[in-house]
């Protein structure tokens, strides 16, 4: 027992010791309860939950095999079980959350990095997706494709479902080599497991095994745009983000929608329309459009209740209080300014007017060094000043 030298190791000894035998208790306890007694124990990294994990199953006896099935089982299915939709990534999947004090809290955080980032002096700690809230900052890239601290801006939960790995077949996730935004695919492990959404204030947020991931997927978008230009990609983001940060995040959530399968039938309609909106041409009147039937016709009662009370304009293109226009607004706060031509004329004509008075100036300024012997004299007022 190291006990002179952290008690992260002592802690990991202990924890083992409390499940077996020897320490009064039986193997086969669930998930849940051992996770309680390493955090209790202060077990410190994944490293040393993979260790006790391990002497669990070592030591658990394997039970007796089932009976072998008079009929054939049904073949493993080669693709992913269909799902009442949703974009979506494991609850499960480890994102770097920025804090200012390292503290395990529950479960949720199962490793600790005690590292300082230079551009915030904050550490990171890796936390699971379905434990984060909105207002929390993690990792993730910005448009400019920086490593950059991004808000948590909306987290939704869409029930239980099949993922590869940590993630839908379909959910868009960012692929470097063509700088793209592309479908996960079915690659990884095929899992059922809670399914969540998270939106940040950056395109792109970062998981622990270094996926670039998207708060949408084709079931937003269509399969049309399984691959997506990162300037479409950037575009449309901004535009979800002001209408989120306009109305609130409800519309990450599976329970605001009434009919959430033929809610997704529409959906790649508002996404296209949502882009024309939000490219620099600001093509907005068929947004306005599908966004009024998407609200009226799919939103429960109080999500639409909400919608409408953000946007009392809606279905006016452009016009204050309207979907498009605070699309519109955000967009002219994110790009940078480029001065109008008529300024630019304007300023040039100062540039010539300035030059003129410098050049005059100059030459008034030698004719005055012809005079320079009669500063001597005594004028008289009602001469005046010489030229």
């Amino acid at each position: 027992v190291y006990c002179g030298y952290g008690h992260g190791r002592t802690g990991t000894f202990v924890t083992a010791w409390q499940i077996s035998p020897d320490g009064g208790n039986k193997l086969g306890e669930d998930q849940d309860t051992t996770n309680s007694r390493m955090s209790d124990n202060h077990v410190e990294n994944k490293k040393q939950a993979d260790a006790i994990n391990k002497f669990i199953r070592r030591n658990t006896p394997t039970p007796a095999p089932t009976p072998a099935p008079t009929k054939a089982p049904t073949k493993a299915p080669t693709k992913a079980p269909t799902s009442d939709g949703g974009s979506c990534m494991s609850g499960n999947t480890g994102v770097k959350r920025l804090t200012e004090n390292i503290t395990i809290q529950d479960d949720g955080i199962y490793e600790i990095q005690k590292r300082n980032d230079e551009s915030n002096d904050l550490n990171e700690e890796v936390v699971l997706v379905k434990y984060l809230n909105v207002g929390d900052t993690i990792v993730g890239i910005d448009k400019n494709h920086s490593v950059s601290s991004c808000n948590v801006e909306a987290v939704g939960s869409f029930g239980t479902g099949w993922m590869y790995g940590n993630y839908t077949e379909d959910h868009f996730i960012y692929d470097s080599v063509s700088n793209s935004i592309t479908m996960h695919g079915a690659s990884g492990i095929l899992e059922e497991g809670a399914r969540y959404d998270v939106l940040t204030s950056c395109p792109l947020g970062i998981d622990e095994s270094g996926t670039a991931f998207t708060p949408i997927d084709s079931d937003f978008c269509g399969i049309n745009e399984s691959d997506m230009k990162w300037e479409d990609y950037v575009a449309l983001h901004s535009a979800i983000l002001a209408i989120v940060r306009e109305s609130g995040g409800f519309w990450f959530s599976k329970d605001v929608y009434s009919d959430p399968k033929s809610m997704l039938e529409y959906a790649p309609v508002v996404c296209e329309t949502m882009l024309k909106c939000a490219r620099p041409e600001h093509d907005c009147e068929d947004f306005e459009r599908a966004g009024t039937t998407f609200i009226d016709t799919f939103l429960t009662g109080e999500a639409k209740d909400k919608a409408r009370t953000a946007f009392p304009a809606l279905g006016r293109m452009k016009e204050k209080g309207s979907p498009s226009q605070t699309i519109i607004l955000s967009d002219a706060r994110n790009t940078p300014h480029r001065p109008h031509m008529t300024v630019i004329a304007i300023l040039l004509s100062c540039c010539v007017v300035v030059a003129l008075v410098v050049l005059s100036v100059s030459t008034y300024g030698k004719k005055r060094s012809n005079y320079k012997d009669f500063n001597s004299f005594s004028i008289k007022k009602d001469h005046g000043d010489l030229p």
